[in-house]
């Protein structure tokens, strides 16, 4: 299930050539972010976990740490100025993977790999198993979640044009090469073609055979089990040379699985949708007025905010998570959230919420696959440059892990909750990742170790 949840937010990780630069941002300090309450030595963090946790993987020992199986043990980790390799939390070698120099965005069995020339990736369970390791060095890597693929960019030397597209099995093999962008989709099997100022089309991976050709302005938004979901943009009048206006308006249709109009022809924005693709949330206009809510797939309003009093009804539907959808409102001042679980919603015909306003409580992650949660808060309550992006959608950006110098966990405290959603310890964190059966990997200060939850 954890593995579903992430699909959706398989995103490119950007990785530049020069990893000089990439080694240079890792190693920038967290210090100047963390506030003078929080203890910077091992010893110190390691008494204050001592309540709930015990420590696995020693604080500041290594670079980089990811918990890749918490049941059997497994981590990634790079030391400092050195290379990547897996252990177990012992601290025995189990791989070395010389020459990666960093640890990209991971995807359960999968992992984005970066040397010195650029990105990889593999399959480290197949690899523990003695597996191929190839080293690709693409400037780009997109790791979906579920499937035997990913896809790797090309560039040409010293631009940002692309040379060469290719979706990849994790030993190196080429399964579908395109000078266009390339995207895969949910459906294991196929990927889109996206030529710049041409119609995309859905190709089917094995025969290379082109399933749909989508219309003009049209392109891929989402696929689930029984649906494909594409986007019509709208734009301004053309410029006089004929280049496209800004983008005024979209609407996206729906088709099934053979490409057949679904669901009435509904002509609907869609926002986020389920990692399984049961609920998406939708924005709707009906005579002259527009309100955000929440769409099962088959394409009945389960929710909206038609019928919320006057003061709540600029609230939106943003993100949802399982089977819960966060909820936000400008209150003025902040952005306040609403958690909404979908199916109690469902059942009684009406959202069933708690809000939480910004800074007022943690912003949850809502992974509770082993009954504990990640939370953050925003440290600086001055401003709404951060309104809560996903924590997937983050990961996978490289905002964290590739080339950024605004290292988005730097600017939130970091904790934990159970499921009543009561904290198992304070924010004392400056990062952290979702736990994994009841293991987690987490830093203060610059310093990153493993954890165990009691």
């Amino acid at each position: 299930m954890k593995e579903r949840e992430k699909r959706k937010n398989s995103r490119y990780i950007t990785g530049a050539l020069l990893g000089l630069v990439i080694l240079a941002v890792l190693g920038y300090g967290l210090t100047g972010f963390i506030e003078t309450k929080r203890l910077k030595t091992p010893e110190g963090i390691e008494k204050r976990i001592t309540g709930f946790a015990q420590v696995v993987i020693p604080f500041g020992k290594y670079q980089q740490v990811r918990v890749l199986d918490g049941e059997k043990g497994i981590a990634a980790v790079k030391e400092k100025d050195g290379f990547v390799k897996l252990i177990d939390f012992k601290e025995n070698l189990l791989l070395d993977l010389k020459p990666f120099i960093s640890i990209g965005f991971c995807q359960g069995r999968y992992m984005a790999l970066m040397s010195s020339k650029g990105w990889s990736a593999i399959d480290y369970e197949d690899a523990l198993n003695g597996g191929k390791i190839q080293q690709t060095d693409f400037n780009e890597i997109d790791i979906p979640s579920e499937g035997r693929y990913y896809v790797g960019k090309k560039y040409y030397k010293k631009t940002t044009d692309l040379s060469s597209c290719r979706v990849m099995d994790y030993r190196g093999n080429v399964i579908y090469e395109s000078p266009y962008n390339l995207k895969l989709t949910s459906k294991d099997g196929y990927a889109v073609v996206c030529p710049e100022n041409k119609p995309e089309k859905i190709v089917e991976l094995k025969s290379g055979k082109t399933v749909f050709t989508m219309g003009e302005n049209e392109n891929y938004r989402y696929d689930t089990d029984n649906l494909w979901i594409i986007e019509k943009r709208i734009y301004e009048q053309p410029a006089e040379d004929g280049e496209k206006g800004e983008i005024t308006d979209y609407y996206c249709y729906f088709l099934d699985r053979d490409f057949r109009p679904a669901l009435g022809g509904k002509k609907i924005k869609v926002g986020d949708i389920s990692a399984d693709g049961r609920y998406m949330t939708v924005s709707v206009s009906e005579n002259g007025t527009s309100f955000s809510g929440v769409m099962n797939e088959d394409g009945k309003i389960i929710f909206s905010e038609k019928e919320r009093k006057a003061e709540e009804k600029d609230r939106s539907y943003r993100e949802i998570i399982g089977n819960t959808v966060i909820a936000r409102r400008w209150d003025g001042k902040n952005y306040a959230l609403s958690y909404i679980d979908i199916g109690e919603a469902e059942k009684a015909g009406k959202p069933i919420s708690y809000s939480i306003g910004k800074g007022t409580a943690d912003f949850c992650m809502m992974d509770f696959e082993d009954g504990i949660a990640l939370v953050n808060r925003e440290k600086d309550l001055s401003g709404t440059s951060f309104l809560f992006p996903s924590f997937n959608y983050a990961m996978s950006s490289g905002w964290y892990d590739g080339n950024y110098e605004n290292h988005w966990m730097e600017k939130f405290e970091w904790g934990f909750v159970g499921k009543d959603r009561k904290r198992i310890c304070d924010l004392m964190f400056s990062g952290a990742f979702p736990s994994d059966n009841r293991y987690a990997a987490v830093s203060v200060s610059d310093m990153w170790g493993v954890i165990q939850f009691k």
